[in-house]
């Protein structure tokens, strides 16, 4: 029995520990280690790939939590490299291009976490080299790109598509764009493949210098797009370089940020995470983060590509949050976003800043997306729900493509805005430089601001409006774009909305070498109405306003925060309240009262009206009451009359019985001893005549004596008209006896004094001051007397 006793605890001592090593096990499988080193690898030094990669590992590190500890950017060949050093577990993260991983047998051990930009094909020719083109590039001297980058491999796949190889040309062996730009100049290469965004640098040099072309693909862009899987058609338009003044049809591809497939889910979301959460710190690095958007980094990838498994449940997790459309990185829009969602998150709302191009695509995301906030123009979110005749010309209604949102409504308005138009003083036409207006724009090469921003909107609007009809000198750039290539000289002028004075592009405006204009007066006229003010922007705002010089004349509108109808009213009046308690902190001039200003053309949202009539900043519309307020009120309604009701009662209550004690006293005062009738006449009268007129009162009277009290005051008073009834018989009676008993006195006088009494009694009978009993006995001694 001992010898059992031992096994059987030897037993549960071993499974005690296989259960602790299980135990161990599955929580070193589903909980990621802390301080996890990560490896990015990205492409050649000087190139796109590698600053986004030394980024990404620096916002990495410093997002909050100890998940990863350590994150370091590597430079590599490029796309074709990467993904060898992802395979043999070199890297955790590699940056590639679409095409090249599409078409990689091996692809099966990758996954995409993310597409981050789209990049243009752009090949580069000498216009002495008499290439026409892609299958002139047969034996000329051609830059492909570096061993191992996607460029060297996308070079090959384009010139396969007309049957060159490697051998049909010479290969001009260098590592980076910049050194194939100097190579074409210096004619020591015909021709050079470039991936890249438009406008670059490297390929603007080559360009500028006159001896170079870009090569239009045309006639072999739908084949390569068939062949090669992730290439789409593109095109570049006319005078995006200079001597460029064509549009070029070429291809175009998108760049994508992948993983092992063994990477954790929980690691894929710390990534992920990191980015979103940080995008303002993530765009330091380059300019191509801007166009890393959450709504197309994870639309659909060329076939025989999948994502991580995790990103599913980072898609799920963000379709939970509010999202806020602002405008691009470290804008004005973008930071006023960042400080809203800052507030929310203080009233447990979860929210996500998104980068846009501004107001136009700010409104597509909240037509997509009724969970969306955007922050727009007041002239385009009105635009957006009346449609484009607020710009109060019908030739403009369809080209400014605003989307539709007819259920657009206002949360809150925010800062004024104003046009700036800044333009270059030595490209102002001779006879415009007195006092220079939009007329000087006519032939002038002027970015009207990014293409879905609600600038680019106003830029048309006033160019319209200055007679200025749209040609390709007429350009979409980003504001960063449109500051730098003012001051290149590469663009005459750009249009720019923001408040007054702005520090947004504060670059061009404190440089005299540039110059603001003026809308004509007579256009500010025209345009002046609900959205849209005017203004001036004084003399001496800007370093740009010479001494001397005018104040500008311009527009003003307003930036306002909008969502679509379907937004829950319970959650806009907790935004709307976190804004109003914020308002210092937002920095909006005014405020309260300026976020509640009166826009009745862009209707409140239930959930903001109603939060504002609470705090009596917009009046009460009593007929737009939901069915929970109607309710509400009703309950209201009913208690008021309740207490009406029982006040009124109580008053009544309390008049019967003042009534009722008054009428007692009167009844109790009225002496019964008396022998004449006053005593019943008396009663009588306020039996028959007070009281019945008391009971029967008009109805604002009436119950003045309700049935108690009335029947108890005349059963009262009947008691005491008896008692009076027999003590006036009694009297009678006495005298009547007298008369009988007397002696000694005249017959004549007696029987008279007996007459004189019967003739009280009948008479008091007939007014009811004796009863019929009392009456006829009376009447009967009476007569016996007389007899």
């Amino acid at each position: 029995m001992l010898l059992f006793q031992k096994r059987l605890t030897a037993f549960a001592v071993l499974v005690a520990f296989g259960i602790a090593l299980l135990i161990g096990w599955i929580w070193r499988v589903t909980e990621p280690e802390q301080g996890l080193s990560i490896t990015i690898t990205t492409a050649t030094e000087g190139g796109t790939y590698i600053v986004i990669g030394e980024q990404l590992a620096r916002i990495l590190v410093e997002y909050p939590g100890d998940l990863i500890g350590q994150a370091v950017a590597i430079s590599s060949g490029g796309s074709v490299e990467n993904i060898d050093r992802l395979l043999n577990a070199q890297a955790d993260l590699g940056l590639v291009m679409a095409p090249v991983l599409a078409t990689d047998p091996r692809r099966d051990g990758l996954r995409v976490l993310m597409s981050l930009y789209s990049d243009t094909w752009q090949v580069v020719i000498r216009r002495s080299a008499s290439i026409g083109s892609l299958s002139d590039l047969r034996g000329k001297h051609i830059y492909i790109g570096a061993e191992g980058s996607g460029t060297k491999w996308g070079a090959e796949q384009i010139l396969q598509t007309v049957d060159i190889t490697e051998s049909a040309y010479e290969r001009v062996n260098i590592s980076s764009y910049s050194e194939a730009s100097e190579k074409l100049q210096t004619g020591e290469a015909d021709a050079a493949f470039f991936i890249t965004a438009t406008p670059a640098n490297a390929i603007a040099n080559a360009l500028s210098s006159g001896c170079c072309e870009l090569l239009d693909l045309q006639d072999h862009v739908e084949l390569i797009s068939e062949r090669v899987p992730g290439l789409e058609p593109r095109r570049i338009p006319p005078h995006v370089y200079d001597n460029q003044p064509d549009p070029v049809e070429t291809l175009a591809t998108t760049a994508l940020l992948i993983s092992r497939t063994n990477v954790r889910d929980v690691v894929v979301l710390e990534i992920l995470n990191a980015v979103f959460d940080q995008m303002s710190e993530f765009a330091v690095a380059h300019i191509r983060v801007q166009d890393i958007r959450l709504e197309t980094a994870f639309t659909r990838l060329p076939e025989g590509l999948e994502f991580h498994p995790a990103v599913l449940r980072f898609l799920d997790q963000e379709s939970q949050k509010l999202r806020i459309a602002t405008g691009v990185i470290n804008g004005t829009y973008y930071e006023l976003g960042k400080r809203i969602q800052l507030l929310l998150e203080k009233k447990g709302i979860v929210a996500r800043v998104i980068h846009t191009d501004g107001s136009v695509e700010n409104l597509r995301l909240v037509l997509a997306n009724e969970n969306t906030l955007a922050i727009a123009q007041y002239d385009v979110a009105l635009a957006a729900l009346w449609s484009e005749q607020v710009y109060s010309s019908s030739e403009l209604v369809g080209i400014l493509d605003i989307p539709s949102v007819e259920g657009l409504r206002r949360i809150a308005a925010l800062h004024e805005e104003s046009v700036h138009v800044v333009m270059r003083r030595d490209r102002i036409p001779d006879e415009a430089q007195e006092s220079p207006t939009l007329a000087a724009l006519a032939d002038a090469r002027v970015s009207m601001g990014p293409i879905d921003s609600g600038t680019q909107i106003l830029a048309r609007v006033l160019l319209h409006y200055h007679g200025i009809s749209p040609s390709e000198q007429q350009l979409v750039l980003s504001v960063s774009d449109t500051v730098a290539q003012i001051g290149s000289g590469e663009i005459d002028a750009g249009f720019f909305v923001s408040y007054v004075p702005s520090e947004a592009f504060i670059t061009v405006l404190q440089d005299d070498r540039n110059r603001l204009l003026s809308v004509d007066p007579r256009q500010i006229g025209k345009l002046i109405g609900v959205a849209l003010s005017g203004s001036r922007i004084e003399s001496s705002t800007y370093g740009a306003q010479r001494a001397g010089e005018p104040p500008i004349d311009t527009l003003t509108t307003r930036a306002v925060l909008v969502a679509r109808k379907e937004l829950p009213p319970a959650v806009v009046r907790t935004i709307t309240e976190a804004i109003f308690e914020g308002e210092a902190f937002l920095g909006i001039e005014g405020g309260a009262a300026t976020m509640a200003e009166d826009m009745r053309s862009l209707p409140l949202h239930p959930g903001a009206r109603a939060y504002y009539e609470r705090e009596g900043f917009v009046p009460r519309d009593w007929w737009k009451l939901s069915w929970e307020e109607i309710v509400g009120v009703a309950w209201r309604i009913l208690a008021i009359v309740v207490i009406l009701v029982a006040g009124y009662q109580g008053a009544l209550k309390l008049r019967r019985d003042r009534t009722n004690n008054e009428i007692g006293r009167r009844i109790f005062a009225i002496s019964l001893e008396s022998d004449e009738p006053d005593s019943v006449h008396s009663l009588l009268e306020i039996r028959d005549g007070e009281i019945r007129e008391r009971v029967q009162r008009r109805w604002w009277r009436k119950g003045e004596l309700d049935q108690s009290r009335w029947r108890y005051l005349h059963d009262l008073i009947n008691d005491r008209i008896r008692l009076a009834k027999e003590n006036l018989t009694a009297a009678l009676a006495e005298d009547l006896r007298e008369l009988a008993h007397e002696t000694g006195s005249d017959v004549a006088d007696r029987r008279q004094r007996l007459q004189s009494l019967e003739a009280r009694v009948w008479t008091y009978f007939q007014k009811g001051e004796l009863d019929a009993s009392h009456q006829s006995l009376l009447m009967e001694v009476i007569q016996r007397n007389l007899r």
